[in-house]
């Protein structure tokens, strides 16, 4: 199984997540990713399949859907802002 590694990341959109663990999904089995949106304050898990792919950032780059920014969780600004 692939691993994740906990702490804040970057979504493509725009969010920024603290990443707690991975977990089973209770119905398939796969793993999923647990994180908190450091934006909202809501809990969410995504299959870890899903956290891992390639997607196009605003920036017209290619990269992982979320992208690794470091270990803590001091309220960050995000490297992206999407308009609502």
């Amino acid at each position: 199984m692939r691993t994740i590694t906990p702490g804040v990341w970057d979504h493509f959109k725009g969010g920024i997540y603290l990443v707690e663990r991975t977990a089973r999904s209770a119905d398939t089995d796969e793993p999923v990713v647990v994180y908190l949106s450091l934006v909202h304050g809501t809990w969410h898990v995504r299959r870890l399949d899903q956290w891992f792919e390639i997607v196009t950032w605003p920036d017209g780059r290619a990269r992982g859907r979320f992208v690794y920014r470091g270990p803590t969780a001091e309220t960050p600004e995000p490297v992206f802002k999407v308009p609502r």
